[in-house]
């Protein structure tokens, strides 16, 4: 008997859902006749679901009193019945009548054009009219998920403590509605990926820079279009929308833009370092050199892209991975959105080798601007007499003049990068200026004046270098600075004072190196140096 009392009030409270249903949708239909294009899908859908969140709310109290949880339940899905056929009419006269279908397909014909070799695909959808449809799809598919989630809800609010039954949950999803919301959804990735595309594009072909910032305009024009774009999937609450979407960005970074940077940063590079040759002059001009040119700092953003792109995509990962364990706390689904990321990730390290690259490009252009003063120090004199010894203590050497030139690149090229790059330069510049010397040193002979010579000139190297830089010089400088200890030892078995275990320095040369650098004494008997008790540490 309450059953056959409960079908009939359920059907009763549908045939009301229904009447206002049919009114509305009349309208609707009547609206869409108008070639304003003014119609308002979307208060009729809500509208739909507040007639059903109405009667629920309404009769839950009386129901769940007076016949119980079971019948509650039943009641809400037998409401979801009336939505599967109203609200599954309402979005599909929006798909219809928006021409969802003929987009698709015309977008599918651009994208496979695209992908011929030779073809240059033409497409009369803009990006603008796409946005546009974007935004109604994303109401109609939130608005479609809040109401689902009401309901759900509901209907788990009215069992507890127990666990929902897996049949309820199916019955209410796998109707008509479900079904029609899931081909908006279809709808809605494909012209997402196309609008990111197509955006994507249009900011590299009209990139520019300013002068207001280190990089140019489609760095940040392109993570403003995929941020947004990825926060409009998310609205959407729908797990396969935001997982395509999401590969979909992370594919666009990995390639059009990757691309454009890769085959931008070599011609920027070469343009920065005739540049600064133009405003330096000379390797050995001093600090105080005039700035370089506005032009300079454009040349320097091409190398900023890849960083500021690195340093994007990595703040954008933490942004969605923080915002999708809220909105999808389920294990299997915060795993699959994890994986999406973790591409995000390999993208940023990927953009980062990058700008790595071209760092190492200006700092290997950079060399040949310093070769004259290093070709100066293959002339210098480590054999040293008192005199000789304590007149470099006054004067300028080799080192004032390294110094100066390096101060004078640096010191212009640090306002025109990143922070990243800046440090990254220094390093690899450091590097290369160290191992160049190191070779150079290896081939001359030393007295132990000249050893302590040596000593003095990488202190104040690495001294005044420190001042331009907020990494450890002295690790570039450390394998010069272990040879200076050895060269200016008193005898060779002093060295055995710095070797052992009981040693604070941790060697950087292998035993053979060793006792070679120590035959590079003039006064050192190579029968004492091979005699030298080494081992390895």
């Amino acid at each position: 008997m309450k059953e056959k009392g409960l079908e009939v009030f359920t059907t009763y409270v549908r045939n009301l859902i229904a009447e206002r249903a049919r009114e509305e949708y009349s309208a609707l239909v009547e609206s869409t006749g108008h070639s304003d294009d003014d119609t308002d899908f979307i208060t009729t859908l809500t509208g739909l679901f507040k007639d059903i969140a109405t009667a629920v709310e309404q009769n839950h109290d009386m129901l769940l009193g007076s016949f119980g949880a079971p019948f509650l339940v039943n009641f809400i899905l037998g409401l979801q019945a009336e939505c599967d056929m109203q609200g599954s009419r309402i979005v599909q006269r929006y798909i219809d009548y928006k021409k969802l279908k003929r987009l698709m397909k015309e977008i599918s014909g651009f994208n496979a054009s695209q992908r011929m070799e030779g073809e240059q695909p033409m497409t009369h959808i803009q990006p603008k009219q796409v946005a546009s449809l974007l935004e109604e799809m994303l109401s109609l598919a939130k608005a479609s998920e809040q109401y689902r989630q009401y309901m759900m809800g509901s209907m788990q609010d009215a069992v507890a403590p127990a666990p929902l039954d897996p049949s309820v949950d199916n019955s209410f999803t796998s109707g008509q509605f479900t079904i029609t919301i899931r081909e908006l959804i279809a709808y809605y990735i494909a012209m997402e990926e196309f609008f990111m595309e197509q955006s994507v594009d249009k900011a590299i072909s009209i990139d520019e820079w300013t002068g207001e910032t280190l990089s140019s305009s489609m760095v940040d024009d392109v993570f403003y279009i995929l941020r947004m774009c990825s926060y409009r999937a998310l609205d959407t609450a729908n797990l396969q929308a935001l997982t395509a979407v999401l590969g979909q960005l992370n594919t666009l970074l990995a390639t059009n833009l990757a691309q454009a940077l890769e085959q931008r940063w070599k011609a920027g590079c070469n343009r920065l370092l005739k540049s600064l040759g133009a405003a330096l002059g000379d390797a050995t001009v001093p600090s105080t050199a005039p700035p370089t040119t506005s032009q300079a700092g454009q040349h320097a953003s091409v190398l900023n892209n890849s960083d500021m792109a690195s340093v994007y995509v990595q703040k954008l990962r933490i942004e969605l991975e923080s915002s999708t364990s809220q909105l999808f706390p389920s294990p299997a689904h915060h795993q699959r959105i994890k994986s999406v990321l973790t591409d995000l990730s390999k993208t940023a390290s990927d953009l980062r080798r990058i700008s790595t690259r071209a760092i190492d490009h200006v700092a290997n252009g950079l060399m040949p601007q310093l070769r004259p003063i290093l070709d100066e120090v293959g002339q210098v004199d480590y054999e040293l007499s008192d005199g000789e010894y304590a007149a470099n203590e006054v004067e300028d050497t080799w080192v004032q003049a390294l110094l100066a030139a390096l101060a004078a690149y640096l010191n212009t090229l640090q306002p025109l990068l990143t922070p990243a790059n800046y440090e990254q330069l220094v390093s690899l510049l450091l590097e290369k200026v160290a191992d160049r010397l190191e070779a150079t040193m290896r081939l001359k002979k030393f007295n132990q004046l000249g050893g302590l010579q040596l000593d003095r000139d990488v202190r104040i190297l690495t001294s005044t270098l420190a001042d331009m830089t907020q990494q450890a010089v002295r690790d570039h400088f450390a394998r010069l600075s272990q040879m200076a200890t050895i060269l200016s030892l008193e005898s060779v078995s002093e060295f055995l004072d710095y070797w052992g275990d009981s040693s604070t320095i941790s060697w950087r040369f292998g035993e053979a190196q060793l006792r070679e650098i120590l035959q590079q004494r003039t006064d050192f008997l190579r029968d004492e140096i091979a005699a030298l008790p080494l081992y390895v540490q």
